[in-house]
């Protein structure tokens, strides 16, 4: 029930009487006031003196009683009968306002117009407006649902309204705003039972309005505009979004401006809200998101259930959409495009400050990168032409082409954020290994550097003793240093090379001979579609390999619950990672595009990642550093864990590597023991998955303890992290005299492809980092 009944009292003066006579009916009768309005607004140059206006009044009256004069409207849902004026006198007083805002052909033309609305958040606000200036002739409301106590931030109507359908309540509230206006109603919403008449029946819509939050409506009802010509409109409610596409002008125009290619509506209807973000960021364009909208979509399914909308915004966006609407109509040349009309831009606060955005990969080209190398690879030959003065060199000199082999199989290591933290130099068969700086704020104690190192030179031994030699790495401490000055780079190892075999021990055996498998091992980050137990062989086979090494300790975490508790405590680190500034800025430095870590030759390829189209979008909304503020802010971000906790759990196990380390030596120990750990698995159809994020932060909170806070953190963050540091221990205890060194999971291998190897082996060329001196 939305439609009034219109009773003239000269011709059915019968219902009138019946209506007036039941006791519920309230009756209000304004009618000579509306009368005298009238007559005032059609003589605006006249000051009527009151016996004059008397006299106009008795003409128009022309001698009918005032209860038989104009119309008596009834609104049975709210038991009101209203005297107003007849129809032209009614709609002529209430657009006077308009003019010349609107002028009197204009609204004559709008008069003519029809208008369809689909979605009654923002759309019950721009019905209003559309309403109060009466810029339609024939509007149709098109929404599903009803009226949620929710919907009361945004959606003015009342608790007595709660269940009723809110496409009937938009109508009620322009028909008691004015009876004469012609609103038609679909409850069912916008389907494909519904959406013949609602963009034919009666005649074809001029225009469409989308409001909708159903994704696959809104493909559908542009489709439709398309084959009709006819524009579409669209508010967003988030920084005063307007869409404009002028279908109208140019019917093969892609939809939502080719933000989200030609999609299946079907596909969307089947999606969460979750798995929409994506599409929604597509639409909406994360790059002009507002900061709260975009931290606001991160807690969706997590602390929210959808996205939020508020009643300023709403109002604003019918406002926009209802003056868009009417120039459109009247035939201004709006033209398709995206428009901001953003009140926080427009009446900034002063106590704001300018958005911050994470860095971004690629900002410095690599032949940048590479120029620097060369300088520094320029110092070194000093420093080594002097070192290999007071050093005795190899027994036998590999060849040129050897130490290239050499040194590209240790390039091919694994490194923190693959930052590869080495640079070579040979001269008299011997390679030196140097230290780039490169420091990290999770890495205070540059230990993950070291692991690099330490992996770096596993692979060149590995690779060394493929071309036959015996391959001794010494530590640097008995070299004296050379009293020029320093470079930045410090000497981490001096290789010397022997040819093999020097004796029977010293033979590789095919099982024992890892190198085929350096240029094969990579990282995979793909969750498993199903959990497979950890084979015993491979069990113990590793911690055999732990075992050969002093200090070492391997523990390995396969039951299910154990599981669960360190994948919550592991997507508490990634969001934990993201809250501080300098880490943050870290993170989005090392994440690359495909393009750009080929180009760069480092950091990490996101594609590598594997992540969810909801993960993907997640990662482009953090970049912003202000979004991260405001959800550090609000004390929220629990929807940042969601994305790495499905993949501990469903990993065949996770191993925790511990090590006794007083220096340097003993981290690059550790990393050559975890390059032998990945590669014997890469043989034996194993990935090994580095979560080393949960090992840093414990290990940078440890550092800092000295510091009250942390310097990166405020004190109620310190508090959370004290407690994820308690849960942490108790699932994985280490002793007094051991250090944390590497976190990883354990799955079976998938079958990889040519282009999955490439992502994961993105490096600097050897010509950068590797230079031979003769």
């Amino acid at each position: 029930m939305w439609e009034p009944r219109l009773i003239c009292p000269i011709a059915d003066p019968k219902e009138l009487e019946r209506i007036t006579s039941r006791p519920e009916t309230q009756t209000f009768d304004t009618i000579k006031t509306q009368l005298t309005d009238l007559i005032k607004s059609d003589s605006p140059d006249r000051a009527l003196s009151a016996s004059e206006m008397e006299a106009e009044i008795h003409a128009r009256l022309d001698g009918r009683l005032w209860k038989e004069f104009g119309t008596w409207v009834h609104y049975p849902w709210s038991r009101r009968l209203v005297h107003v004026l007849k129809r032209a006198d009614f709609i002529r007083l209430r657009t006077d306002r308009n003019r010349y805002k609107i002028t009197t052909p204009e609204q004559k033309t709008l008069a003519g117009k029809r208008v369809g609305l689909v979605g009654l958040s923002v759309g019950a606000s721009v019905a209003l407006a559309l309403g109060l200036e009466r810029s339609f002739g024939e509007l149709r409301l098109a929404d599903f649902d009803t009226l949620d106590l929710s919907n009361l931030n945004r959606i003015p109507f009342g608790i007595a309204d709660l269940a009723l359908p809110k496409c009937v309540l938009a109508a009620r509230r322009l028909f008691e705003l004015d009876p004469y206006l012609n609103v038609k109603v679909f409850p069912r919403g916008l389907t494909e039972e519904t959406a013949h008449d609602f963009f034919h029946g009666g005649g074809d819509l001029d225009l469409v309005i989308d409001e909708c939050d159903s994704l696959d409506i809104k493909i559908r009802l542009r489709n439709m505009a398309k084959r009709m010509r006819i524009p579409v409109i669209m508010e967003t409610s988030d920084r005063g979004l307007l869409d404009v596409e002028r279908f109208d002008y140019d019917p093969d125009r892609p939809i939502f401006h080719g933000r989200v290619g030609d999609p299946d509506p079907g596909e969307f209807a089947r999606m969460t809200s979750e798995e929409k973000i994506p599409f929604i960021l597509g639409i909406t364009g994360v790059e002009t998101a507002s900061a709260r909208g975009k931290a606001s979509l991160i807690e969706i399914g997590a602390s929210i259930k959808t996205w939020p909308q508020l009643g300023s915004a709403i109002f604003h966006g019918g406002g926009a959409v209802a003056d868009t609407s009417r120039r459109i109509l009247l035939g201004e040349p709006i033209e398709s495009g995206r428009f901001h009309l953003d009140f926080e831009e427009l009446v900034p606060s002063a106590r704001n400050p300018a958005p911050i955005v994470g860095a971004r990969s690629g900002d410095a080209p690599s032949t940048a990168e590479f120029l620097g190398f060369h300088a520094e690879l320029d110092k070194l030959e000093e420093e080594t032409r002097a070192l290999a003065d007071r050093i005795d060199p190899s027994t036998d000199a590999p060849s040129h082409l050897e130490l290239n082999e050499i040194v590209g199989a240790g390039r091919l290591a694994t490194s923190l954020a693959n930052n590869q933290p080495w640079l070579f130099t040979s001269i008299r068969g011997l390679l030196f290994l140097w230290r780039r700086e490169t420091p990290v704020r999770l890495d205070p104690m540059r230990s993950g550097s070291a692991i690099g190192l330490g992996a770096c030179i596993e692979n060149v031994i590995i690779m060394g003793r493929r071309l036959g030699y015996s391959v001794q790495a010494q530590a640097p401490q008995p070299f004296p240093r050379p009293p020029a000055s320093p470079p930045s780079a410090r000497l981490t190892c001096v290789f010397r090379f022997t040819r093999r075999p020097a004796s029977p021990q010293d033979v590789e055996t095919p099982e024992s001979d890892l190198s085929d498998w350096i240029p094969r091992r990579r990282t995979e980050r793909a969750t498993p579609r199903a959990r497979t137990p950890l084979p015993a062989r491979l069990k113990a086979m590793m911690e055999g390999l732990v075992l050969d090494e002093p200090g070492a300790r391997l523990q390995i975490l396969e039951a299910s619950p154990d599981l669960d508790h360190l994948a919550e405590q592991i997507g508490r680190a990634d969001r934990w990672r993201l809250f501080g500034r300098q880490t943050h800025q870290e993170l989005f430095s090392e994440l690359r595009s495909s393009a750009e870590a080929r180009s760069r030759g480092d950091g990490l390829d996101l594609a590598s990642f594997d992540l969810p189209p909801a993960g993907r979008a997640a990662l482009e909304i953090m970049r912003s550093w202000e979004t991260v503020e405001r959800i550090k802010l609000w004390g929220l971000g629990r929807g940042l864990t969601k994305f790495t906790a499905p993949l501990i759990r469903a990993s065949s196990a996770v191993g925790f590597l511990a090590m006794k380390a007083e220096g340097d030596w003993d981290w690059i120990r550790a990393g050559r023991l975890i390059q032998r750990l990945w590669l014997s698995l890469t043989r034996d159809g194993f990935t090994l998955h580095p979560v080393t994020g949960l090992i840093f932060l414990m290990n940078a909170m440890d550092r800092d303890q000295a510091k009250t806070p942390p310097c990166w953190l405020n004190p109620w963050q310190c508090g959370e992290l004290d407690e994820l540091s308690r849960l942490f221990n108790e699932t994985l205890p280490t002793a007094p005299d051991e250090s944390r060194a590497f976190l990883f999971r354990l799955a079976p291998a998938q079958p990889a492809r040519d282009e999955d190897i490439e992502k994961t082996r993105i490096r600097y060329p050897p010509e950068a980092i590797f230079r031979p001196i003769h």
